[in-house]
């Protein structure tokens, strides 16, 4: 679609929510109907411009401001998150303000009640977790932590977070404990060696270098994308 005419459409859009909300015989029925109508537009959205994120965070904006727990709030939310998820990997890995933005609707899809957030509680606080993370917030994610389940889909944030805490053996631990949960040469399997092999660098270089050439001449078929990550920190220690 023309960039241009989106913009009119965005704009059509938030002003179609004030209208139901000043329209509807009945607070809930306003905001309700409110909150469908942005359902269907941030689905447009996430189909049209996937990576759209700023023009989500309007949206988002605008949902907030309902103060509405219907389903339809929980679902219009869900697909803004899954347009900042589309654009996460576009953007640059400190941009502190999209990751704001994406902190804001994560927690708000945290705290909405029972039963709309049920079914996706658990993908939530992983990803509020790894967020807080990233953002250096390690007491609230470290509260997730805490609450999540014993599972293999939590220790590169338990990884994480201990190498943040500067608990270095803790962190390489954890790694290695996915290694072993994974099979061997596989991506999961890859990008847990590789953050071992970083974290240990940091305490115990020897070891670190050792476990470095080890993993290359054993792997010799690992994809590309890997050989030249692993290749990088060889010439980057100056192993050869």
């Amino acid at each position: 679609p023309n960039p241009s005419h989106f913009e009119k459409e965005i704009d059509d859009v938030l002003t179609n929510v004030k209208r139901l909300v000043e329209g509807a015989t009945s607070p809930n029925q306003r905001t309700t109907q409110a909150a469908e109508f942005l359902y269907f537009q941030s689905r447009v959205l996430r189909k049209l411009q996937p990576e759209s994120y700023r023009i989500a965070d309007d949206y988002f904006q605008q949902i907030k401001g309902l103060n509405n727990s219907s389903p339809w709030t929980a679902a219009a939310t869900l697909e803004i998150a899954k347009i900042f998820e589309n654009a996460e990997a576009k953007v640059k890995s400190d941009d502190q303000v999209f990751r704001g933005m994406m902190i804001g609707v994560y927690e708000f899809l945290s705290e909405l009640p029972q039963p709309t957030k049920s079914a996706n509680e658990e993908i939530v606080s992983h990803k509020l977790a790894q967020l807080y993370v990233a953002d250096d917030r390690l007491v609230e994610a470290e509260e997730l932590v805490r609450g999540a389940k014993q599972n293999s889909l939590w220790l590169p944030i338990r990884a994480n977070l201990a190498e943040k805490k500067k608990n270095l053996r803790r962190s390489a631990s954890l790694w290695q404990e996915l290694e072993e949960q994974s099979s061997v040469g596989t991506t999961i399997w890859l990008e847990a060696r590789l953050k071992r092999i970083l974290v240990l660098y940091q305490f115990d270089k020897p070891n670190a270098t050792e476990l470095l050439t080890r993993t290359i001449a054993l792997n010799p078929h690992m994809p590309p994308t890997f050989a030249t990550r692993f290749e990088r920190l060889v010439d980057r220690w100056g192993i050869r």
